[in-house]
């Protein structure tokens, strides 16, 4: 058998496993699976383009919802969005995308055209931090709230290199002073804006285009101190960054990168080449990303030429076995998704519930917990859908098998599944020289146990299509020599 290796359109096409294309296929810890339909959530769409999304918990686990449009700050509220702007909403800007963070119980939003905003409460509206700057990016760490790439009078107007920290444990409070730690600065040891920032562990990492720098806080009379790690490694964009909680994964102006607090190092194994041929460089800033830490995928969505800077695509990685696939899906937004919770006035009509029926476990009990988490997207239609349906079409196309000099014929290719598709099907191909071109020798469907293809080569590639929820370990080909030209 041929253990399938990966989507690797950057390695030799007659590397074992290797598939030189897929659609719609995601890697596991086994092989390659089909990538879920995206399933309606039931909740009605947002009444424009949405900007940024987030679930935030608080303290006491209870979880917010919110998703932004470039005028106004929504929160789910049972099957519905509420709008949760300040007073008179917001002006936003062509480009602004609204970015979340908790702090304690203060669910915080920014997006660099508006002072920070900042909800207490379930159902409460946003407010703007009086003292706060207009940033682009915000992050939690070390009891501080951080801002990036600021517009604030106090640190020299627009000043997309300038970081600020609210007061220790003070999300209210922005005016550096002696007695409460908030502190402003600048990234000047290498050129241009600060584009991503992110937690690692107790520190902060904040990316330049072509710069890393790492920053900690170390008390009075510095606060945070920022050291440049490299200044040739950065991020394009703020959702071009995955934390996976020991590390950040990124995609950088020319390669994917992985960085754990000491060095940046690339992922050898990213499609690098074909990633950068196939993106679209003058709007690649617009790459979203996701952790599904369930699964252990990290997701890049980015634009594809032509899209007119929309996400159409996405790349997806697996941690654990160092494996691409690759999915289409138009998205506006990523997140991940929770569902309603259901409480006594929300219980279904139909389960005859009261009080003297409820089971005999305390009110808190995760059994009584019935709301779900799954990896949500807006669609371009601006509603929320899960990725939780059965797969669709999905296909995969290998590399080149057989013998340099002999020519063989393929009578059988036997698919290990552990999950049968609904259909399969198979095109055969050949061709008789290293590099040229590929001869289409028929198609065979999955008939039994494997397809029954019939054609004499050098070399042979397949293309299976498949429909339906299935897993796809490797493949066994039967060839039978013919000899020598």
């Amino acid at each position: 058998m041929i253990p399938l290796a990966g989507f690797m359109p950057d390695a030799d096409s007659t590397t074992a496993g290797a598939l030189t294309d897929c659609t719609n296929l995601l890697p596991t810890l086994r092989g390659m699976a089909g990538a879920p339909t995206p399933m309606d959530a039931g909740v009605p769409a947002l009444p424009a383009e949405c900007r940024g999304g987030a679930v935030l918990t608080r303290l006491d686990k209870l979880s917010r919802v919110f998703a932004g449009t470039r005028t106004a700050l929504y929160e789910l509220s049972g099957a519905a969005f509420v709008n949760q702007s300040r007073s008179g909403g917001y002006t936003g800007s062509q480009e602004n995308r609204w970015r979340f963070e908790q702090f304690g119980n203060a669910s915080l939003a920014c997006n660099e055209t508006e002072q920070i905003q900042v909800s207490t409460g379930s159902g409460t509206a946003f407010a703007d931090i009086p003292q706060s700057p207009r940033a682009r990016i915000i992050v939690t760490a070390s009891g501080f709230v951080l801002g990036f790439g600021l517009n604030a009078t106090y640190v020299g107007g627009d000043r997309p290199d300038a970081w600020a920290c609210s007061g220790l444990y003070d999300h209210l409070t922005w005016t550096p002073s002696d007695s409460n730690q908030a502190a402003f600065g600048y990234l000047l040891n290498t050129p241009g804006d600060i584009r991503a920032a992110k937690r690692l562990g107790n520190d902060v990492v904040a990316y330049k285009e072509n710069s890393l720098y790492l920053g900690r806080f170390v008390g009075k009379p510095i606060i945070w101190q920022w050291d440049l790690l490299s200044s040739n490694v950065g991020a394009v964009s703020a959702e071009a960054v995955i934390d996976v909680g020991t590390a950040h994964l990124f995609i950088g102006r020319d390669n994917f990168w992985l960085f754990d607090g000491a060095r940046p190092v690339p992922i050898k194994s990213a499609p690098k080449e074909w990633f950068f041929a196939h993106c679209d460089a003058t709007y690649r800033y617009r790459i979203r990303s996701h952790f599904d830490q369930a699964k252990n995928l990290c997701w890049w969505f980015y634009p594809t030429p032509g899209s007119g800077g929309a996400l159409t695509n996405a790349l997806v990685y697996n941690l654990t076995m160092d494996r691409w696939g690759k999915v289409t899906l138009p998205i506006e937004t990523v997140l991940q998704y929770q569902g309603a919770e259901t409480n006594y006035d929300s219980w279904p009509a139909d389960a005859s519930l009261t009080f003297d029926t409820l089971p005999d476990v305390p009110f808190d009990s995760p059994s009584l917990d019935t709301s779900s988490s799954a990896m949500g997207v807006v669609g371009l239609d601006h509603k929320i859908r899960t990725l939780t349906g059965p797969c669709g079409a999905a296909s995969l196309t290998t590399g080149d098998f057989g013998d340099d000099e002999q020519f063989s014929t393929l009578t059988r290719v036997t698919p290990r599944f552990t999950k049968r598709p609904g259909a399969s099907n198979l095109t055969h191909y050949t061709r008789d020289v290293d590099g040229g071109d590929l001869e289409n020798r028929g198609d065979s469907a999955l008939s039994g146990a494997h397809y029954d293809p019939l054609g004499s080569g050098r070399y042979h590639r397949l293309r299976i299509e498949l429909q339906g929820d299935f897993e796809l370990v490797g493949f066994t080909p039967a060839l039978t020599p013919d000899g020598y030209e």
